[in-house]
């Protein structure tokens, strides 16, 4: 009788190990990550109106990070593993912007707009940028190429 346990007892688990490994394999959890590892982040925050709310931060290794909060197609956190020609073109998008001459803020005193807030570093330099309004047409550029990785496919967050 112990014998016939232990052997459906080893095939259950001989069972689980072939079967479910390439399904958790798939599933891949972001790595943990420190600010240092962020290499940009960019924040829309809510208007009076139907404005996409959402934080997107990609860090060093190629994890992207969104945190979508109203007027989005995801809503919560999600990840996605950027390939490197990606961050090779996210910092030649900074480069090209002049990112590091650009004033901190661009405000104006009337209400009801989003603001965007970007922050990058490139390993010797930080800054962040508050875009409510006026900002140069480079920064919306840049704002839109940025935006384009809202596009890609996320995977719901596990962590």
């Amino acid at each position: 009788m112990l014998k016939c346990i232990s052997r459906t007892i080893s095939f259950k688990i001989l069972f689980g190990l072939i079967f479910l490994t390439p399904f958790f394999k798939a599933c891949r959890v972001m790595p943990s990550h420190t600010a240092d590892q962020l290499v940009f982040s960019m924040e829309k925050t809510a208007c009076m109106g139907q404005c996409p709310v959402y934080t997107l931060k990609v860090y060093e290794d190629g994890w992207a990070e969104l945190q979508g909060t109203a007027n989005i197609d995801h809503i919560g956190k999600y990840q996605f593993k950027l390939p490197p020609q990606d961050l090779t073109e996210i910092r030649a998008a900074f480069k090209k912007c002049e990112y590091f001459a650009l004033d901190e803020k661009y405000y104006a005193n009337f209400s009801d707009l989003p603001t965007t807030f970007l922050f990058y570093q490139d390993g010797e330099n930080s800054k962040k940028v508050m875009d409510y309004y006026g900002a140069p047409a480079k920064v919306k550029e840049l704002e839109r190429y940025l935006e384009t990785f809202l596009n890609k496919k996320w995977k719901k967050s596990v962590n």
